[in-house]
């Protein structure tokens, strides 16, 4: 945030002086004796993508059986996802999700085909194989394992960002260092392509020591990676990060027939908005990392063409195992009668005119904090419980035409460029992420650039979108 402390301390003065104190926010008591809460663990630090699944849940199961995210789970450990599996296999956690990583090095290499180099290479193509049999199929390999596979639905396209080294040319990483998340095909992969690799924690870390990073286009810009490694082959995307939901097997045989009926259709249901989603997240991505003066560079076919024989070992090592080596043989050819997609480029409106791009829907937000949420808010924070304001109350406001408005009529500036936000007045700015979710119409702020009292305002919890 800029301007002096003093400028600083009269913003958030302001900010906080749009609260308004409701009555008490509580919630209904299910009438129906059958009813069941499932935990559902999140290694992210927020769960709206998430959210479609627990309200298709409600809505398949007739209200009798409802999520509770637990968010962050595991947050900084380099095998979060391996944890996490145990965690649900274990019944600490009713529900999870993960990503095809974790599983190759588990014994389980059902998911290694979603995964392999270069193979699934677009949304469409991704799309096409989720919609087949093959999801099913998969997600049958965990029988026995103490786990239900419920649904795979499709995840953003990972890439690479680097600093000098040039993506077209055939070969350019050897001798290089990518960091990436624990994977032990990605591993395998940049192995074959002569590089080494540097393992990230969950939630991002340091890429100083690295000469590239591989991740999804929106977690290099949330974590600012492109401000260090800013070149990025957008026609080359290594392979997708589809999100797998799976269930504790004993919690899951314990809910009706109806109950585990219901559950499956939502993940259908939610693996069914999930493609134009992650479709969307890359695009926004990409135009908020033009934004932000990244280099977008096109490696040409002959490149994909040197990297992907280049990688012809990490596909001897998955074809041993047949059941693999059929997955990837059929999506071959799904993929085959799949035209390529275009390739990305930055819009015209973020490389020249500079103008703010669209936000979220303008509207009346408020966000309805309970005692308990506030208790915990300051907890996480590290401010005194009596250092907030009494709750139950409301955080309220308002967006209209890239104006920002405050529940006592205070106004800012409200500058978005894909998922940044920046709020500004005459004392100051301030700098923070969101997410919108369409279907609840909840809007989520986080790296809230400030300090704890602007962390509290925003991040305790959603705003919701009211008439």
């Amino acid at each position: 945030m800029n301007g002096t402390p003093v400028r600083r301390t009269r913003l958030v003065g302001t900010l906080l002086a749009m609260l308004i104190v409701g009555g008490a926010c509580g919630r209904g008591v299910g009438s129906q004796p059958e009813a069941v809460a499932l935990t559902f663990a999140n290694a992210n630090h927020g769960h709206q993508f998430l959210q479609p699944f627990a309200d298709a849940v409600a809505r398949e199961t007739d209200g009798t059986v409802t999520i509770h995210f637990e968010d962050e789970v595991r947050a900084g450990e380099v095998d979060v996802e391996s944890i996490l599996i145990d965690d649900v296999t274990e019944g600490t956690y009713d529900l999870g999700w993960v990503a095809p990583r974790p599983w190759h090095d588990r014994g389980v290499t059902a998911f290694d085909a979603l995964i392999a180099p270069f193979l699934i290479d677009s949304h469409a193509v991704q799309a096409a194989v989720l919609e087949s049999e093959i999801p099913n199929e998969m997600l049958a390999k965990l029988d026995g394992t103490g786990l239900v596979g419920l649904g795979i639905a499709a995840g953003p396209l990972r890439r690479i960002a680097t600093d000098d080294v040039p993506l077209d040319v055939p070969g350019s990483l050897e001798g290089k260092v990518v960091a990436i998340n624990d994977a032990a095909i990605a591993r395998m992969t940049f192995e074959a392509l002569g590089a080494t690799t540097l393992l990230l924690p969950s939630g991002g870390g340091e890429v100083q020591d690295a000469d590239a990073v591989e991740q999804q286009l929106a977690s290099i810009l949330g974590n600012r990676y492109h401000r260090v490694l800013p070149r990025f082959a957008v026609d080359l995307a290594f392979w997708p990060r589809p999100v797998i939901l799976i269930a504790n097997e004993s919690r899951f045989s314990a809910l009706s027939g109806e109950q585990q009926t219901g559950l499956r259709e939502a993940a259908d249901s939610f693996a069914s908005g999930a493609g134009p989603a992650a479709e969307a997240e890359d695009a926004q991505a990409v135009e908020a990392l033009c934004s932000d003066d990244a280099e977008l560079v096109v490696a040409g076919a002959e490149s994909r063409t040197a990297m992907l024989a280049a990688v012809e070992s990490v596909y001897a090592g998955l074809a041993k195992d047949r059941t693999t080596a059929g997955m990837i043989h059929r999506i071959e050819e799904i993929k085959a009668g799949i035209p390529a997609p275009p390739v990305p480029s930055c819009p015209m409106a973020s490389t020249s005119s500079g103008e703010p791009t669209v936000g979220f829907p303008d509207g009346t937000y408020i966000a309805r904090i309970t005692p308990e949420e506030m208790r915990a808010s300051l907890e996480k924070h590290g401010l005194p419980a009596d250092a907030g304001e009494t709750c139950p109350c409301e955080h309220q406001l308002g967006l209209e035409d890239g104006i920002w408005t405050g529940g006592d009529g205070s106004r800012w500036t409200a500058s978005f460029f894909g998922d940044r936000l920046t709020l500004e007045d005459p004392e100051g700015q301030i700098n923070l992420r969101w997410r919108f979710d369409p279907g609840s119409e909840e809007v989520t702020f986080f790296d809230v650039e400030g300090g704890p009292d602007l962390q509290v305002y925003f991040t305790t919890k959603a705003f919701d979108r009211v008439p």
